[in-house]
């Protein structure tokens, strides 16, 4: 029986509000068996419904294409100056702008072209962040801090009109089907149409259309403006979109088939001086790159399965094929790029192959990375604008898809689907040693069919830009 004196009764209180403390690490674990058993299920099926809303017109309609027309009563028309003195960019990622190298091709391209015939022209570029703002600014552009969240129409009009542009290219990519988000698709699609309504020439640089675009983006496109031009990159990309849409649109080749490569700076120097010692003693150099985004929310353990099962097919190919590897980031976006992957492959390789094996460490320009990628023999890469920058240089190319725009790019150039492969069959079985021997077999017949093909696909490329250079 308790006496009632305070200590005691605090005493008391203690004994019974007293817990056994948790180690850290269980508590690290407990989170983790929550996030994945709990958590991330529900995170998904509320997720499915929605995203399969938002791929239907009714969505493009009440949310995107509402808005846009509120939008369009701000935009101010007037009449393009030439030659011109305002350009504007669009990029695919307007919160990083530039992380993946394929955009930075095709701006520096496009900007290479466009200034021939527009020498003083002003660039202003449309950011979501201030970080690509900063890295706009330090290009020399003026940065449309506009894209929003929440996303509004009526900012993109009054920044557009204030800019007042006389042309501006758009950086389709593989964004404007639907595949990532139909409603990012439509609101570049739809900035698109308020620039051309202020009365400047817009061009929708080549873009991937895939086999299941968003069901709701076919009126979207047949309501733009006159003034956009749309290009498509590839025939198969080409055949779908007229198969969807009845808007007319180009074929062409994708735009970055017009940058110019860089040969001199002291990285690619640095790599041309390995890839000389290395082909000085018999081997055969050929550049390789992977990443994390070849399975859609990868795992761990795809990811791992992806770095083990290919260094070991290089390792092997190395000794069989008298090989010399370059290992060829093309992407930079932290989780998201590349040397999540390549960075374990080489430190793997370095032991086993030596001299043998070259990681490309630090950050390299596109035209470097164009330039570097011409140097070698050939490239196995799962970035498709490293297959072009490498196509572009004469190189052969193989690649690891995640989308089927490879089967575009390499129609271009009279490629087999043979020399594409899918990342299941990369970690499941042997497949992927058969295909890298296969592909190194094949490099000189290859390297000419390349050549051949060349010409033809950059003068497909120049008409990207038939209205705004």
């Amino acid at each position: 029986m308790s006496s009632g004196h305070p200590s005691a009764i605090r005493s008391g209180c203690t004994r019974t509000a007293r817990h056994t403390r948790v180690p850290p690490e269980q508590q690290d674990l407990m989170k983790t068996l929550l996030s994945r058993l709990v958590l991330s299920p529900l995170k998904k099926k509320i997720r499915q419904p929605v995203e399969a809303f938002r791929r239907t017109p009714s969505y493009v309609d009440r949310f995107e294409l509402g808005p846009w027309s509120k939008a369009q009563g701000l935009v101010r028309e007037r009449s393009r100056t030439r030659p011109a003195k305002r350009l504007l960019i669009l990029p695919s990622d307007p919160i990083t702008f530039q992380g993946a190298k394929g955009d930075e091709a095709m701006m520096e391209a496009s900007l290479r072209v466009i200034r021939q015939t527009n020498p003083g022209v002003e660039v202003g570029a449309i950011t979501a962040s201030d970080q690509a703002s900063a890295i706009a600014r330090a290009s020399g552009f003026k940065p449309l801090q506009n894209w929003n969240r929440p996303f509004s129409y009526e900012s993109i009009a009054r920044a557009v009109s204030a800019f007042e542009p006389d042309i501006c290219v758009v950086l389709g990519a593989d964004v404007l089907d639907g595949y990532y988000s139909t409603p990012h698709a439509a609101r570049m699609l739809l900035t698109a149409d308020l620039v051309a309504r202020t009365g400047a020439d817009v061009e929708v640089l080549g873009f991937s259309f895939n086999s299941t675009p968003s069901p709701g983006l076919a009126r979207l496109f047949e309501r733009l403006h006159p003034r956009v031009h749309l290009n498509v990159r590839d025939r198969v990309s080409y055949d779908r979109f007229v198969a969807f849409t009845s808007r007319p649109a180009q074929l062409v080749a994708d735009s970055a088939f017009m940058l110019a490569p860089t040969t001199d700076s002291a990285g690619v120097l640095r790599i041309a001086e390995w890839v000389a010692t290395r082909r000085a003693e018999g081997r055969t150099v050929v550049g390789f790159n992977l990443h994390p985004m070849l399975f859609r929310n990868a795992t761990r353990e795809q990811i791992s399965a992806l770095i083990e099962r290919s260094g070991r097919v290089l390792a092997d190919a190395a000794a069989e094929r008298r090989l010399s590897w370059l290992l060829i980031p093309h992407d930079y976006r932290g989780s998201l790029g590349d040397d999540v992957c390549l960075a374990p492959i080489g430190q793997a390789l370095k032991p086993k192959l030596g001299d043998d094996v070259f990681h490309m460490t630090g950050e390299f320009t596109a035209a470097e990375l164009k330039g570097a990628a011409g140097l070698l023999d050939g490239v196995i890469t799962a970035r498709m604008h490293l297959a072009i920058a490498a196509l572009g240089g004469g190189v052969p190319v193989a690649a690891v898809v995640y989308q089927d725009k490879f089967r575009g790019l390499f129609g271009h150039f009279g490629l087999p689907d043979t020399l594409m492969m899918a990342p299941e069959e990369l970690i499941g079985g042997n497949a992927f040693d058969g295909f890298v021997r296969d592909f190194i077999d094949h490099l000189p017949d290859l390297r000419a069919q390349v050549a051949a093909a060349l010409p033809a696909v950059k003068d497909l490329s120049a008409k990207n830009f038939g209205t705004v250079a």
